[in-house]
């Protein structure tokens, strides 16, 4: 006669054992993870002074920049808050950039790795400029947008930066549209590192100036004819291994007093504003 007892206890062991293997064979089977697309970081700075006067107080108007679509059609749900693109809407209330931030540091916007195709849109949804990005994991990109006498152009920074003690990295954009050249002094010092001048849409890496700590620059912008009477000034905290960027803006008072508009044809008139803003990269 067959024990009832013993035969459920061989049955428990057979399952069991079943069971045993089975675990075994699926921790030992090979584990394929889900592709991740690598991701590339972009800011960007629009810089003209001309975006000022074509930003209106409220709906959805505002500057866009479309990436990868041409399609000037198209509208935010509501407002421009709820873009799915880069915007710049009342700078008298947030910073000329994308993403604006909260601090002084600049923030950036992950895309997908690869090339892209962006178009700067007016309120009016015209392509005012256009350019083609080629993002790469880990190299940050700020595209910067200026203007001369109605025509819309841009600069692509991407520049490596390596950190080293008592160092710090200065970046020069100069997107100031005057016809001539400016020298930049820090703390009354011109370094020597820095370029003997630059012109419009001039663009330098990250050059590194000696810093021996924590400190407060004083920067002057001077033309090449004047030592004393300085263009503009500007204050930034630094602080040995960061970078930052130095961008140079606006008419000065040896410029013509007015321009024709390419697009409109009218009479835009120019209003002496030469400043220089400083921003902090990493």
């Amino acid at each position: 006669m067959i024990n009832i007892h013993h035969y459920r206890n061989a049955v428990v062991r057979f399952f069991l054992i079943i069971m045993a293997a089975g675990s075994f064979a699926a921790c030992n089977k090979p584990v394929t993870l889900p592709d991740i697309t690598p991701k590339g970081q972009v800011n960007f700075y629009f810089a003209a002074t001309a975006f000022l006067g074509g930003i209106k107080a409220g709906g959805n108007d505002g500057y866009l920049v479309l990436i990868d679509s041409r399609d000037t059609t198209y509208k935010p749900e509501s407002d421009i808050f709820h873009s799915i693109y880069p915007f710049l809407h009342r700078v008298d209330l947030t910073p000329p950039a994308y993403p604006a931030g909260n601090s002084t540091w600049i923030k950036y916007m992950e895309i997908s790795t690869g090339k892209h195709a962006i178009y700067l849109l007016d309120t009016s949804r015209t392509i005012l400029d256009s350019a083609q990005l080629e993002l790469a994991p880990a190299a940050p990109t700020m595209v910067f947008f200026g203007e001369r006498h109605g025509i819309y152009q841009h600069i692509i920074a991407n520049d490596a930066f390596t950190p080293a003690d008592g160092k710090i990295g200065i970046r020069i954009v100069n997107l100031s549209p005057f016809n001539g050249s400016v020298y930049l002094a820090m703390n009354k010092v011109i370094p020597a590192a820095l370029p003997v001048n630059t012109t419009y849409l001039d663009h330098t890496g990250f050059i590194p100036i000696d810093c021996t700590g924590p400190q407060t620059l004083s920067i002057k912008v001077y033309q090449p004819a004047d030592s004393v009477q300085f263009l503009a000034h500007t204050s930034l905290d630094v602080v040995p291994g960061h970078a930052y960027t130095l961008v140079l803006n606006g008419y000065t008072d040896s410029d013509d007093r007015s321009y024709t508009d390419p697009r409109t044809g009218k009479t835009v008139n120019i209003t002496t504003d030469f400043s220089i803003s400083a921003l902090k990269n990493f």
